[in-house]
C-alpha cells in the first residue's frame, strides 16, 4: 500500500493506531503468551498466521480473550487502526454468531476450555483472514485512493474560494469534491463488507466445532475425573492438556472414556440404591416381577415405547431382574480385588468392557471408602502380571487409574497365576484383609485338582467371595471358573448394549 499524505490521512483519522479489537490487560497478554509456549498447535497457529498475514498475532489475541476473559469488551472501531479492521469485522462476526454464546458459557474462566476453543476458532480464523487478505488490501488501497482524491478535490475546492470564483451553479471543483467523497462512502462501505454472509455461515460452523470439541473435552475431564487428582487441581495447565491429549490419541481410552462415562453413573445409582435399601442389608440379582425391588434398568423400560411391550411380557412371566436380599451385612463392607483377562482374545469390545467396569468398581470403591486392586492376567506367571492398586487412604490418582486402562498384555490365559497373586494380597497386605474377588475373562484354563483343593481351602478359611464374568461367551458352560466361583455371570453378547448394562449392574449390585 502507498503511503498517504498527511491530509488523507486526517481524513481516514488514522492518527488513532489500537491494534486489538478486545480490550485488554497485562495478565490477558501474559496469559496469551504462557498459551503460546505451552500449547504447540496454537504455537503453530499464531507463527503461521503471523508470517502469512502480520495482524493475525493480534486477532489471535482476540479470540483467546473473547472466549476466556470474563466479560470480553470489544474496542470502538473509530479507535483501531484500518490495518487491522479485517480483525476487528472477523470479531464482530463471531461475537453476533448465535453458538458464540454457548461456547463462552464453557470457555470463560476455564484456561483448558479456552484454549480448546482458541485451537479450533483460532486456526479456522487463520484460513478466514488468508482469504480474505488480498481482497481487504484491494479495498484499502481504493479507499486510500479515495482519500487522496478527496484531499486534492478540497484543494481545488479552497482554491477556487480563494480566488473568489462564482458561477450559475457549482464550481466544477466543488462537483469533483462531491463526487470524490461520495466515492470515499462507497469504499467505506465495501470495506466494512468484506465479511460477507458466508463468511459468518463459515464461522458458525466453526463455533460448532469448537463447541463439539469443547464439550468432548469436558466429558473426558469428568469421566477421567481429572479434575478430582488433587495433584491436578494444583498442577498446571500444561500437564492436564499432556494428559488430555494423550487420552485423545489413543482410539482405546476413548472407546473406554465413552462407555466408562455411563458406567461409573450406573455404578453410582447402584450404590446410592443400595443405601436407600438400608445400611444393613445386602441383595443379590434374581428373576420375579416385584416392583418395589427392580433394578433401575428394567424400571427405564417402562419409559420406552418400544421396550415397554418387553416389560409387560417379562412381568406376566415373573421373570424381571430384581434385588434379592440375602440377609444382614457388616456397615463396612472390605476391599475388593479385581482380576481382569488381559490375553490376546479380550482385545477389543471385552477388554473396553471390563476396564469399563474396573471404573465403576472403582467409583463404588471411593463413595463406601474401600479399598481397590485390579490384576492384569494373561498366560504369565504371578510375579510377572501387571497390577495397578488404588487405597481408600490415598487422593485419587489419574494417572494410576490410565494406567490401569491402557494395559494390555496380549497373551495367553492361565487362572492360577492371578488368584495365587490375589491370595498373597489378602493374606500380606492389611488394605486387603477380608476382600472379595471379581474375576473377568473370556475363556477357559487348566486347573490342577492339588491346586483347586489348596485354593478352595483357603478361600474357606479367609471367607472370600468369587463373583466370576463370562464375557462374550455362549457357551464353557463347564467353564473351568465355575470350579473356584461362587457364582458366575454370563455375558452373551458384548456388543448387545442392555445386556452388557444388566451384566454391569449385576456386578455393581454383587460388590
Amino acid at each position: 500500500m502507498k503511503s498517504l499524505s498527511k491530509k488523507a490521512r486526517s481524513i481516514l483519522k488514522k492518527i488513532k493506531t489500537e491494534k486489538y479489537t478486545i480490550k485488554y490487560d497485562n495478565f490477558d497478554l501474559h496469559t496469551f503468551k504462557e498459551l503460546l509456549l505451552k500449547n504447540p498447535k496454537i504455537a503453530s497457529t499464531y507463527m503461521e498466521g503471523t508470517n502469512n498475514y502480520p495482524p493475525f498475532e493480534y486477532l489471535h489475541q482476540d479470540v483467546f480473550d473473547s472466549l476466556y476473559k470474563y466479560e470480553p469488551q470489544k474496542i470502538d472501531e473509530g479507535d483501531i487502526d484500518y490495518d487491522h479492521l479485517l480483525n476487528s469485522q472477523v470479531m464482530d462476526a463471531v461475537i453476533e454468531s448465535p453458538q458464540y454464546k454457548e461456547l463462552r458459557g464453557m470457555t470463560r474462566l476455564d484456561k483448558i476450555n479456552a484454549a480448546v476453543g482458541t485451537e479450533i476458532v483460532g486456526d479456522k480464523v487463520k484460513e478466514l483472514v488468508e482469504e480474505l487478505q488480498d481482497k481487504y488490501e484491494s479495498l484499502m488501497d481504493d479507499l486510500n485512493q479515495a482519500a487522496e482524491n478527496v484531499a486534492q478535490a478540497q484543494d481545488n475546492a479552497d482554491g477556487d474560494e480563494e480566488e473568489g470564483e462564482e458561477g450559475q451553479g457549482k464550481s466544477q471543483a466543488a462537483i469533483e469534491l462531491e463526487k470524490a467523497q461520495a466515492e470515499l462512502e462507497k469504499a467505506k462501505k465495501e470495506l466494512s463488507n468484506v465479511v460477507q454472509k458466508k463468511e459468518k455461515r463459515s464461522i458458525g460452523r466453526m463455533l460448532d466445532m469448537a463447541i463439539d470439541e469443547t464439550h468432548k473435552t469436558s466429558d473426558l475431564i469428568t469421566n477421567w475425573g481429572i479434575e478430582q487428582d488433587p495433584n491436578f487441581k494444583r498442577g498446571g495447565y500444561q500437564e492436564k492438556m499432556k494428559l488430555l491429549d494423550k487420552i485423545k490419541n489413543s482410539s482405546k481410552l476413548k472407546e473406554i472414556a465413552a462407555l466408562m462415562g455411563r458406567y461409573r453413573k450406573l455404578a453410582m445409582s447402584t450404590f446410592k440404591n443400595k443405601v436407600a435399601k438400608g445400611i444393613n442389608s445386602i441383595y443379590d440379582i434374581e428373576l420375579g416381577k416385584d416392583l418395589g425391588k427392580l433394578i433401575p434398568t428394567e424400571i427405564s423400560n417402562l419409559t420406552n415405547p418400544i421396550l415397554r411391550k418387553t416389560f409387560h411380557k417379562k412381568f406376566v412371566e415373573n421373570n424381571l431382574l430384581q434385588y434379592k436380599y440375602i440377609g444382614k451385612e457388616k456397615k463396612a463392607k472390605g476391599p475388593i480385588v479385581v482380576c481382569i483377562d488381559s490375553s490376546g482374545s479380550m482385545h477389543g469390545a471385552p477388554e473396553v468392557w471390563a476396564k469399563s467396569v474396573a471404573m465403576g468398581l472403582l467409583e463404588i470403591a471411593k463413595a463406601e471408602h474401600r479399598s481397590l486392586h485390579v490384576i492384569h492376567f494373561d498366560a504369565s506367571n504371578k510375579h510377572h502380571l501387571h497390577t495397578n492398586s488404588f487405597l481408600k487412604k490415598e487422593a485419587y490418582d489419574v494417572k494410576e487409574v490410565i494406567d490401569m486402562a491402557e494395559f494390555f498384555a496380549s497373551g495367553g490365559t492361565l487362572f492360577e497365576p492371578p488368584l495365587e497373586l490375589a491370595k498373597d494380597k489378602i493374606n500380606d497386605d492389611k488394605e486387603f484383609t477380608k476382600a472379595d474377588i471379581v474375576f473377568i475373562t473370556d475363556g477357559n484354563s487348566t486347573i490342577t485338582n492339588d491346586w483347586l483343593k489348596d485354593f478352595k481351602s483357603w478361600k474357606k478359611s479367609k471367607n472370600v467371595t468369587i463373583h466370576s464374568i463370562l464375557v462374550d461367551v455362549t457357551y464353557h458352560t463347564d467353564c473351568s471358573v465355575n470350579l473356584f466361583s461362587d457364582k458366575v455371570t454370563k455375558l452373551a453378547s458384548i456388543r448387545k448394549g442392555s445386556d452388557a448394562d444388566k451384566v454391569a449392574e449385576i456386578v455393581f449390585a454383587a460388590v
